[in-house]
């Protein structure tokens, strides 16, 4: 995990990491936000007999978020997705695709609603 410089998490903030995340300059999240490139698996036959929290960790590949990115309140960043730098992620959003530099995702899960042009 490498965190830039200039960063504020909030409070309660969860990040977590079996293969990486990346978090460039000036990244401000809210509270209780949550970024993780893992989880406990795909639900199989096999798996359900296994308590979850006993369940192998997986990833679907590193988490990288880029410069100056603001993440809401209570959002959620998963496995695999990468964040272009000046991005803004509302509250509550849950972000499963990576989100265009520039531009401003919401919903569940996230989907674009506005880009900015420069």
């Amino acid at each position: 995990m490498s965190l830039g410089q200039n960063c504020h998490i909030g409070s309660y903030t969860h990040i977590t990491a079996i293969d990486n995340v990346t978090i460039g300059n000036g990244v401000l999240t809210g509270r209780f936000v949550l970024i993780s490139d893992n989880n406990h698996g795909e639900a199989s036959l096999v798996d359900m007999h296994i308590e979850p929290f006993l369940r192998k960790l997986t990833s679907k590949g590193p988490v990288k978020i880029g410069n100056n990115v603001w993440i809401g309140d209570k959002a959620a960043i998963l496995s695999g997705v990468t964040i272009g730098d000046g991005a803004i992620i509302a509250a509550n959003a849950v972000v499963t695709k990576n989100v265009p530099a520039y531009s401003v995702v919401a919903g569940i899960p996230a989907k674009v609603i506005k880009v900015y042009k420069y």
